[in-house]
């Protein structure tokens, strides 16, 4: 959002298409993590960084109005669906692994059916609150004089999208029931979380088109040959058939192939490593080198408990001269002595 505030000082500025880049790696990075994630919470932090990197990729590309308009939309169902997998976890025991979650069409339907409606608006589905941004976002892309590149990593990342979205369906409707069940007889569904569950998803489902006419009262022309007006479409249905026919397939190539690339690709192309091993390790040695130096090294002891040693003895030193009165008697006769020589010659 502050980017979209202060686009026009970004805009005055080169690093627009190095933030392009970026945003575009990241938005590829965070795709591939999340379909080889099996951790709930992991998958929805994923998703909301790829969907942050593809709000970046339009702010770079100068459309601030489609960013703003994505980004009421993302806000819309990101917020539903926040609120419908904490009631999943809560109602898993606390259970975050998706692998262990199946069977929610039965045992929590409204709910279940609820976090459905929220990917399938993540992913761009026809006729939910983000298929109209996307879509346009989507065409105009297409329309832009873009390198091979960035039309790769961003065609990519949309199926990538649509494949993890369909993937946390297929885990949490389709699958058999989890170990979890017999926990779920008393289940945790409020009514205050009904009515507002069942109000938002409302708004989700019918307030994109109504967002889209009273943003975009005023089309930017899109002339687009009809294989790539519906390119979109088209890669939805191939990602779901691509997740049936090579889901066993793709989770099976870990006895393949090494577990380093398997970890290469989960842990977010070892930006954990780098970012927290790598960072943190050094600024904990040098917090432990300050530590022994400043705090309970030689300048500690010279600057702080040598000083306090020496105020010590010469307060004590001055102390003792003053509770000995013949000792002070005797200086000071001693000084006026000496002063009424001086004075004299």
């Amino acid at each position: 959002y502050l980017m979209i505030r202060f686009n026009e000082i970004f805009l005055k500025f080169s690093f627009l298409n190095y933030l392009l880049v970026i945003s575009c790696l990241t938005m590829f990075m965070a795709g591939l993590n999340a379909i080889f994630e099996f951790d709930l919470k992991k998958i929805i932090a994923f998703s909301t960084l790829s969907q942050m990197s593809f709000m970046f990729m339009i702010l770079c590309l100068g459309k601030i109005d489609m960013c703003f308009f994505y980004l009421l939309m993302h806000a819309l169902f990101k917020s539903m669906m926040f609120l419908s997998a904490g009631i999943l976890i809560l109602n898993m025991n606390n259970n975050q692994d998706i692998r262990k979650m199946g069977g929610l069409i039965d045992c929590l339907p409204f709910c279940g059916l609820i976090f459905m409606f929220t990917l399938m608006s993540l992913c761009g589905f026809p006729f939910f609150c983000s298929f109209y941004s996307k879509d346009l976002i989507f065409e105009y892309f297409l329309m832009m004089d873009l390198n091979f590149f960035f039309f790769f990593f961003f065609l990519f990342s949309f199926f990538l999208t649509f494949f993890y979205s369909i993937r946390v369906i297929y885990y949490l409707m389709m699958m058999n029931y989890s170990m979890y069940n017999y926990l779920m007889i008393i289940k945790f569904e409020s009514k205050f979380l009904i009515i507002s569950m069942l109000l938002i998803s409302l708004i989700m489902i019918f307030f994109g088109s109504f967002f889209m006419w009273l943003m975009f009262y005023k089309f930017d022309l899109i002339l687009l040959e009809f294989k790539f007006k519906i390119l979109s479409v088209l890669i939805l249905f191939f990602s779901i058939w691509f997740f049936f026919e090579f889901n066993n397939f793709l989770f099976s190539m870990k006895y393949l192939i090494s577990m380093f690339n398997i970890f290469f690709f989960s842990m977010m192309w070892n930006l954990l490593f780098l970012s927290i091993n790598f960072f943190l390790n050094n600024f904990l040695f040098i917090g432990f080198f300050s530590l022994k130096l400043f705090e309970t090294g030689w300048i500690e002891y010279n600057l702080n408990s040598g000083l306090i040693f020496f105020f010590k003895k010469m307060i004590f030193f001055i102390q003792n001269i003053f509770l000995n009165s013949y000792k002070v008697y005797i200086l000071l006769f001693f000084m006026w002595f000496l002063i009424i020589l001086v004075f004299n010659y």
